[in-house]
């Protein structure tokens, strides 16, 4: 048998749906983790049912499967067969030594999605038999992992508080572990001419700019944001433009907008590397998250670490980390249009932005990613110690 010593390198099986860095969230963040685990000097087994990362990891590739409980016990055949040390789990299988739920739970966000909807598409929804079987799927799953699982990591306090509520979990057995940002990549600094001309391109010049970055057009607000646009008066529309970065279904959001006669006030640029997000916080003045539901929001604390001030919602995790009226405006209710347009309207003032961006500014160096990354390599480093001890145990009360 491989002899390992704890104390230095780890054989780390990394279970995710999918290991494709440039979808953000979930992707983008378990990516840097594993860079940062190989930087550490730690062998990583990837268990995953689809993607690629130019990274050195073994790879092991599932076969995908609609049903949640049937991926979930294909990934633990596979893990059976895998010589590791510890699991680290973003929420596929249904037994892992460390649980990071990045959905929080995803029962609650399919929740959060029907109930978002006007009454008739809710109907249809909840009488749907795919999708009732799919949120049973996630309620035994998600009953499993938690009851599973050595250690829970929590990324934001609303997750915290929502698997307490949810899966009635003990506190002190879930580790609070906020994520980050790239400082590097996010830094908001920008050539003044490749500012200009990308802000023109916009047909912003003077004008405050909102940038929203999403690929679920509709459970990050987009539909609030372009109802926000159009009940404004037409003289605070033409002071503002917002930029919508992602690869959701800008065709049927585009026609919304048309609908609302707001098409000058919103453009929709489609999805980008991140590099490229990073230029887009940093030509606009306000960074704009109003998500019905985000455990966490990536994309938050990378407009926070460009220096933007924030306008998001109580329902996102990362709004944890914005004082509203310091650091940005947090909206009690998400899909109050009203509310929106207000707040929007409050960020036009120069004075205002300029108060929160220096507010913002100071937030910067603890909102660096390698902060939550050295906590989770040492949760994962005592999770693994956990369960050699357990084998050993079992190994002496079964001479």
């Amino acid at each position: 048998m491989r002899s390992s010593s704890l104390g230095s390198s780890l054989r780390i099986a990394v279970v995710l749906d999918r290991l494709q860095p440039e979808l953000g969230g979930l992707e983008t963040f378990t990516a840097g983790l594993i860079e940062y685990l190989i930087e550490a000097g730690h062998e990583i087994h990837v268990v995953a049912f689809s993607g690629d990362a130019p990274l050195p990891v073994t790879f092991h590739r599932i076969p995908w499967d609609d049903s949640p409980l049937e991926r979930a016990r294909r990934v633990d055949q596979k893990l059976s067969t895998i010589d590791v040390d510890v699991i680290y789990d973003t929420g596929s299988a249904l037994k892992a030594d460390v649980l990071h739920p990045h959905t929080g739970s995803r029962v609650f966000s399919l929740d959060q999605f029907v109930a978002t909807h006007s009454w008739l598409r809710r109907l249809r929804l909840l009488l749907s038999p795919g999708l009732r079987r799919l949120r049973n799927d996630f309620d035994v799953l998600e009953r499993a992992q938690f009851r599973e699982a050595g250690c829970v990591i929590a990324i934001s306090r609303l997750v915290q508080s929502l698997l307490q509520r949810l899966y009635r979990l003990n506190p002190r057995s879930i580790e609070l572990v906020p994520n980050g940002a790239d400082l590097t990549t996010f830094r908001g600094r920008i050539e003044p001419e490749i500012r200009r001309a990308l802000r023109l391109r916009l047909g912003v010049d003077e004008g405050c700019l909102f940038t929203l970055v999403a690929h679920n057009f509709h459970l990050k607000g987009v539909g609030t944001v372009l109802d926000a646009l159009e009940s404004m008066e037409a003289d605070r529309r033409r002071a503002l433009h917002v930029v919508v970065v992602g690869n959701g279904d800008i065709s049927s959001y585009s026609e919304m907008a048309r609908d609302r006669r707001v098409t000058d006030s919103i453009s929709f640029v489609g999805g980008m590397a991140r590099e490229d997000v990073a230029e887009y916080y940093a030509i606009a003045d306000v960074s704009l998250q109003p998500s019905h539901y985000d455990a966490c929001s990536l994309a938050i604390l990378e407009a926070l670490a460009s220096g933007l001030p924030v306008i998001t919602t109580a329902m996102v995790g990362a709004a944890d980390r914005i004082e509203s009226g310091a650091h940005g405006l947090v909206l009690d209710v998400s899909g109050d249009h009203r509310a929106l347009a207000r707040a929007m309207s409050e960020m036009l003032a120069p004075s205002t932005r300029a108060r929160m961006r220096q507010a913002v500014l100071n937030l910067r160096d603890s909102l660096d990613a390698r902060i939550g990354l050295r906590r989770i390599e040492g949760l994962i480093r005592k999770a693994a110690n956990a369960r050699r001890s357990s084998k050993d145990a079992t190994r002496v009360s079964g001479r």
